[in-house]
């Protein structure tokens, strides 16, 4: 019996080429076999069950796809376009099946007519096949949106074990924009979105069902940090599925899942009893808090341990801490061989990675105020480094005991707070001298502050014309009535005392609120003072003194009286300070 053989044929999707020892492809008269390079799988078609064949052009050269009496199909691919007659003759000479040649086009259009041709789905364009996508492959459709319909595909690869380092890349999901709408084929003919209908036929072709069945548990509503929304939690033996209103394409290295500690839940598992004694602690019946049933189940099916919180507590009593990363807030938990920060981006860090902690606290300078946190670096000995900020002071003992009994080495470029104190008093020292250094003010000398003139100022005697405005008849009495507004009288008193005495007279005239005019003419005294030689003021000087005063706002004058100056008056030296009380 002659025997046909291919080389370098390829079975499915498999990335696996046929066997190099032995016969890759064979057609015989008993039929066709294909024997795998690495498993050494052999598939064996008789020749009683092939009923047709066709062939295509797909990215891997040419296809040779059988038909079998059970509605099932199997596909060759990597036939050269040579190898087409071969292949026909000894078709229609050992089977008696023609080979069809299926047309395909490469337009490249993205939109289309799909057609659910025996377990495939095909997508036609100007009615040749685009591509087709098998339908036993499909593990799930969700209708995202009104109008489109996402198909996710179970992956290649063997349940439990890794996939081979040459393995090429898969497609995972597809999604298929289907406008419009459809009428059922019922009796009523009922309405309904195109895109319904599509995801209707896809669930009934495709047996999704089939793979619910072998749901093990499922939670509805759970609140999940990472990433962030609220799924519907489906535990399989083999995988678990996420199922949530918005799909994305990020890739996430944590998932992160948030229990209220009081929210028990009631679950019996969709397993036989033979089937939960193959798993270690697994229970049928459960009754007990949400967090624990999940932790639970998902341990059992896994095969992995789970790591608790450990022996480390807080100065609260809690299992941890709280820190910032950056500008992400978390929590960070010092486990037995990890430090893990669980917030919107988790982070795991090995204890043997570490290469040393650095305590520090960030604006000591700043005073009293930076000793209530502090921030702890994590050096690592592959390289990075994790600055973990705004620690609770009251945290630092317990997270220093902790590294300490894990034998990490340790640095400590912290502040004492004695220090701290300490600066921050200095701080406030050299606030207020800069305050009283800052020129904003010139500092008044204090006129009057000595002995002497206190003397001076107890052989002063106000008489009773010191309290309120002079009357006419005080004025007369008083021997003239001298007012400061008066140039001429100013100038007659100037005249007639010596210039030593009247620059004290006026200094004290100023330091017990004399009106505008006597400040005026004690600071020019005084400016005079000020002069290594004093001199007596020129009456220039006073006519450009009264100028000055002239330019001030001056209130509405009084009557003024009657000046009677006499030879007592210009005798009399103290007359000057009943004038300065008549303004």
């Amino acid at each position: 019996m002659s025997t046909t053989q291919f080389d370098k044929i390829y079975h499915g999707l498999s990335p696996e080429v046929g066997s190099v020892y032995s016969p890759e492809f064979r057609i015989a008269n008993s039929g066709m076999a294909w024997k795998g390079e690495e498993n050494e799988k052999v598939i064996a078609l008789p020749s009683g069950d092939i009923k047709w064949a066709q062939w295509f052009r797909v990215a891997r050269n040419f296809q040779l796809r059988v038909g079998l009496k059970d509605r099932r199909r199997e596909t060759f691919d990597g036939f050269m376009r040579e190898d087409h007659d071969k292949l026909a003759n000894l078709l229609k000479q050992y089977f008696a099946v023609t080979l069809e040649v299926k047309d395909v086009t490469f337009k490249g259009w993205n939109w289309g007519v799909t057609d659910i041709q025996g377990q495939d789905l095909a997508f036609l364009v100007s009615n040749k096949t685009a591509f087709e996508l098998p339908l036993n492959q499909v593990a799930n459709s969700n209708i995202a949106g009104k109008t489109e319909v996402s198909l996710e595909f179970a992956s290649s690869a063997s349940p439990g074990k890794k996939s081979s380092r040459n393995a090429p890349d898969e497609m995972t999901e597809i999604r298929f924009h289907v406008p419009g709408t459809h009428k059922s084929d019922d009796e009523e003919g009922e309405e309904m979105s195109a895109a319904q209908a599509f995801h209707d036929a896809i669930k009934e072709k495709a047996e999704i069902g089939q793979v619910a069945g072998d749901l093990v548990l499922s939670f509805e509503e759970v609140l999940v940090l990472t990433p962030r929304g609220r799924y519907d939690l489906d535990m399989s033996i083999e995988f678990l599925r996420l199922r949530g209103k918005t799909q994305g394409q990020t890739r996430y290295q944590y998932l992160v899942m948030q229990f209220a500690r009081e929210e028990e839940t009631t679950a019996e598992l969709n397993l036989s009893e033979e089937e939960i004694a193959k798993y270690d602690k697994l229970k049928k019946h459960y009754e007990d808090p949400t967090f624990e049933v999940v932790s639970g189940v998902f341990r059992a099916l896994s095969k992995k341990k789970i790591i608790g919180s450990g022996a480390f507590q807080s100065r609260g009593g809690h299992p941890g801490i709280k820190a910032n990363f950056k500008a992400v807030q978390g929590d960070l938990f010092m486990l037995e061989k990890y430090i893990f920060f669980v917030s919107k981006q988790p982070m795991l860090i090995e204890l043997s990675d570490i290469h040393q902690c650095v305590f520090s606290r960030v604006g000591a300078s700043m005073g009293a105020t930076a000793a209530r946190t502090f921030d702890l670096k994590i050096i690592t000995k592959s390289g990075p480094e994790y600055t973990f900020t705004s620690i609770n002071k009251e945290e630092h003992e317990p997270v220093e005991s902790y590294l300490k009994d894990k034998k990490i080495k340790l640095k400590n470029e912290m502040v004492p707070d004695v220090d701290l104190l300490a600066a921050g008093a200095g701080d406030s020292d050299e606030e207020m001298q800069s305050v009283a250094s800052s020129g904003d003010e010139q500092p008044r000398p204090r006129i009057g502050g000595d002995d002497d003139d206190s003397e001076e100022d107890e052989d002063f005697e106000a008489s009773s014309s010191d309290e309120g405005s002079p009357t006419e008849s005080e004025s007369e009495s008083s021997g003239g009535g001298v007012t400061a507004s008066d140039a001429s009288g100013d100038r007659e008193l100037a005249k007639g005392s010596k210039a030593k005495k009247l620059t004290k007279k006026k200094a004290k005239t100023k330091e017990k609120g004399s009106d505008d005019e006597d400040d005026d003419d004690g600071e020019k005294t005084k400016k005079a003072s000020a002069k290594p030689k004093a001199k007596p003021a020129k009456p220039k000087e006073d006519d450009d003194a009264m100028d000055v005063d002239d330019e001030r706002p001056k209130p509405k004058p009084k009557p003024k009286p009657k000046v009677k100056s006499t030879a007592k008056d210009d005798e009399d030296g103290p007359a000057k300070k009943k004038q300065k009380t008549s303004a």
